[in-house]
């Protein structure tokens, strides 16, 4: 199993997993095509998921909760962005899709306190 982290503005919105990347992507996919089907255009599809996005990340620097149905939604316009290449799929940490590598947590914690030992 692997993580995805989704980030806007340089805020940490939500991690899931995933088993393929094909599999995350068909969920952007299906977003387009259900907006293009209720005839919205792209440009305002990609207004109306910036718009969200932008509202979850405040959501989450007020400390306001957020429901589990807005972390889906916020995953489905991240990838939705990407593929209308808005955003680019690149391992960016401000504002997109971050692909941590497949490490152990205990081998990390090891290698973070062998850094600030004095």
């Amino acid at each position: 199993m692997r993580k995805v982290c989704l980030f806007w503005d340089d805020i940490l919105i939500s991690k899931f997993d995933y088993e393929d990347k094909k599999e995350l992507f068909d969920v952007g996919k299906k977003l387009l095509e259900q907006g293009l089907r209720s005839n919205h255009s792209l440009t305002y599809q990609r207004f109306v998921y910036r718009t969200h996005l932008s509202s979850v990340s405040s959501r989450k620097k007020d400390k306001k909760p957020i429901w589990n149905s807005d972390h889906q939604l916020a995953l489905g316009a991240m990838t939705a962005l990407v593929i209308m290449r808005d955003i680019e799929e690149l391992d960016d940490p401000s504002c997109g899709l971050f692909f941590p590598p497949l490490y152990k947590k205990s081998l990390i914690q090891k290698k973070k306190l062998k850094k600030f030992k004095i």
